[in-house]
């Protein structure tokens, strides 16, 4: 039950920056402090403190669905005469899904230019394989597993011979006669790591 509150209370604050308190944060999201709070009711039965850890539970529940629950909504259809660009942005996992799949979903969105984190290894037959299942597109390597396939020329302003530091390249895409900057921004996720450095440097 204690940790059950101790969870609502640390993500109501979103703040992850001290240690041990961080690692509460990422350990006990809000799923896991409903199914705490219900098995303390359970536990609870013959006390009279059942109502209040039952009211608790339903409570966390109400939140968890408001919180991570969203119904998926279609964008609207764009102007055909509008002047527009599409830009994707997207974590594939290294490809854990299959490159075939990532290949489809990329052709399907039919974006100007998109870039990914996790989006494979520099090598050639990476970088082949994008050239044969998406031709439309130039595939362009940013370091480490950092990839733009741009219709558009692009160029990268950032070292691509070594991991960044704070993980994060930038790039510049040429769109209709002007340079606009990029940045593909993949910040670590660990109890131990102060995100909100990573947030100052971004």
């Amino acid at each position: 039950m204690a940790g059950a509150v101790l969870s609502v209370l640390l993500h109501l604050t979103v703040r992850d920056a001290v240690w041990p308190l961080s690692a509460a944060f990422y350990g006990l999201p809000c799923w896991v402090a409903f199914a705490g709070a219900a098995f303390g009711a359970l536990l609870l039965r013959r006390s009279r403190r059942r109502k209040a850890a039952a009211a608790f539970a339903a409570a966390l529940l109400v939140w968890c669905l408001l919180k991570d629950v969203r119904p998926f909504t279609s964008p609207p259809e764009p102007d055909a005469d509008a002047d527009r660009f599409t830009l994707m942005m997207w974590n594939p996992f290294f490809g854990r899904m299959g490159w075939d799949r990532v290949a489809e979903t990329i052709e399907a969105a039919d974006a100007d230019v998109v870039c990914m984190v996790e989006g494979g290894p520099r090598k050639p037959k990476a970088m082949d394989r994008w050239r044969r299942d998406l031709p439309m597109y130039t595939p362009t390597h940013c370091g480490y597993a950092f990839c733009i396939l741009s219709k558009h020329p692009v160029r990268v302003l950032s070292d691509t011979a070594v991991r960044p530091p704070d993980d994060r390249v930038e790039a510049e895409v040429l769109l209709r006669g002007r340079w606009v900057r990029l940045v593909l921004f993949h910040p670590k996720s660990s109890p131990l790591y102060d995100r909100s450095r990573v947030a100052a440097s971004l």
